[in-house]
C-alpha cells in the first residue's frame, strides 16, 4: 500500500511539474496587407468609357480606379500594372481578378472575346 501511495504522489508531482513549465506562447503579430502602388500615370491614360459594337454595355474607367458598368458584368475597381489591365469583381471573401485586353492606340477593350471601344 505504501508503494502505490509513493507513485501516485511521485506520479502527481511530475504532472504538476510538467504543467507548470507549459509557459503562455505569444499571440502571432497580426500581418500587415501588403501595399500595392498603383500607376496613376497609366490610369489617366487608359480612363475613359468603352462601349460595346452594339451600343447595349459601357464599362467606364475612372482615373481613381474605379469602374461604372452599364449591362455588363458588375466590376467594382481596376488597376493597371505595366501592360496588363485587371477588373476587379467583388467576391465572398476576396475581390476577383479578371485579365483584359486594352490596346490604348487603338482605343479597344477586349473583355471574355467582347470587344469595346473607347468612345469619343
Amino acid at each position: 500500500m505504501k508503494k502505490t501511495i509513493m507513485l501516485l504522489s511521485g506520479a502527481a508531482i511530475m504532472l504538476f511539474a510538467a504543467s507548470c513549465n507549459n509557459t503562455p506562447k505569444e499571440a502571432p503579430a497580426p500581418q500587415q496587407e501588403a501595399v500595392q502602388q498603383v500607376d496613376t500615370a497609366a490610369l489617366a491614360k487608359l480612363a475613359g468609357a468603352y462601349q460595346s459594337a452594339d451600343g447595349s454595355k459601357v464599362i467606364n474607367l475612372k482615373k481613381d480606379g474605379t469602374v461604372e458598368v452599364k449591362n455588363a458584368d458588375e466590376f467594382i475597381r481596376w488597376e493597371a500594372n505595366g501592360g496588363a489591365v485587371t477588373l476587379f469583381k467583388k467576391g465572398l471573401d476576396n475581390d476577383v481578378p479578371v485579365q483584359v485586353d486594352l490596346d490604348p492606340e487603338e482605343g479597344k477593350l477586349t473583355l471574355k472575346n467582347e470587344v469595346f471601344r473607347l468612345k469619343k
